[in-house]
This record gives C-alpha cells, structure tokens and sequence, in this order.
C-alpha cells in the first residue's frame, strides 16, 4: 500500500478469517492499528475495523445499530484532525511610480558584463538575475507585505491597503457623522488612501 499522504484511514467490511494474511500486513508492515475494539458482527466477531497511523486518541469509534437486513453493526468514527495552517507569506511590493530609473539605467550601462557572465548557462542565469535583483533594491523603492491566511489570490496589496483604509473612513464616520465623512465611506478607495466619490476616474487606476 503505496501513498504520499500524512496519515491513512482504512476502513470498510473485512473479512479476516478469510483475508488474515493481508490483515496482518496492515499491522506488522504498515504500521496501522485499529481503533474498533467492539464486535461489529451480530454473532460477534470484527468484519468492520477502521485502521489508521493516527494516535488512538485521534479516533473514537463507537458501535451503531445493524445496517437495513444483514448482519453488520454500524461503527461510526469520529476523527480528530489538526488543520494545517499556512505561515504568514512574505511578499515584496516594488513601488514602480517612485523609482530612479535614470540611475538603474545608469548602473546597467556602465555594468562589467563580461566579468559578470562567466560559466554555463545555469550560473550566467543565475548571476544575472541575482545582479538585476540588486539593482532593483538599490533603486526601486519597496515595501513588505505579509500574505494572511485565508486570503484569496486575487486580495493583494493594493486590496489590502484599500480595505484597511475604507474601514478607517467608516470609523471617521461613526465618530463624527458628517456629510464629508459619510461620502468618504461610499467612494472608491486608491491605494494610497485618497478617497474618489462614485463615478470619479481615478488619474492613475482606482481600485
């Protein structure tokens, strides 16, 4: 039994005076145990285990009444499961409007690139992109931006800006209930926090 998961769960109507040797396999080979330690036939007997690598206190199997007309007891199994949480993202946003391209283009024309591509392929490629990436944090303005969990792909940093700065309009409002403010919360919001009534075009690209 081949599979890349963290843990398996293997459940379902074995018969194990007739599959022993497969039974056995489970536990010696693979590592599973069985969490069902009550008879599951109604002449007695374990026709219904669920085998898992979870700790015995992840699992907690209970027995049910007989399924319909044959001669199985329900088992009902409840799972305990940790949900995986992925860590904060780091992400670097380049401010492009406030770069110093005249210097960045400066940098390039004077670079040594026959000192700076020297190898193969892989460590010209290499060398060059570790080069342009200076070249950005010397001259193009950044900052960083932590992705939180449960973000969707298209909530980026310019969302979140806009956001954060819509609900600041709604809090200036519920302290002071002003018509100004009140047209603050119903705008359009730019990234930099400036505030468009509806239908206002934005001079660079409203969100």
């Amino acid at each position: 039994m081949h599979h890349k998961c963290s843990h398996v769960i293997k459940l379902g109507d074995l018969n194990l005076h007739l599959e022993q040797e497969a039974y056995d396999n489970l536990f010696m080979v693979q590592g599973l145990e069985n969490h069902v330690l009550f008879p599951t036939h109604e002449w007695g007997g374990l026709l219904g285990p669920v085998l898992s690598d979870l700790p015995e206190t992840s699992i907690l199997c209970q027995q049910r009444g007989l399924v319909g007309s044959i001669d199985h007891y329900a088992v009902l199994a409840q799972v305990k499961l940790n949900m995986a949480r992925e860590d904060a993202v780091p992400r670097t946003i380049w401010l492009w409007e406030m770069a110093d391209w005249s210097s960045m283009r400066h940098a390039i024309d004077h670079m040594d690139w026959e000192a700076l591509l020297v190898g193969d392929a892989e460590a010209k490629a290499c060398a060059i992109s570790s080069k342009l990436l200076d070249l950005l944090q010397q001259h193009i303005p950044s900052r960083k931006y932590l992705t939180r969990h449960g973000d969707t792909a298209w909530f980026d940093y310019r969302c979140r800006v806009a956001a954060e700065a819509k609900h600041a309009a709604w809090m200036r409002y519920k302290r002071r209930p002003t018509h100004q403010n009140k047209a603050s919360t119903s705008g359009g919001v730019q990234a930099d926090g400036r505030y468009l009534q509806m239908g206002e075009e934005s001079p660079e690209r409203g969100l």
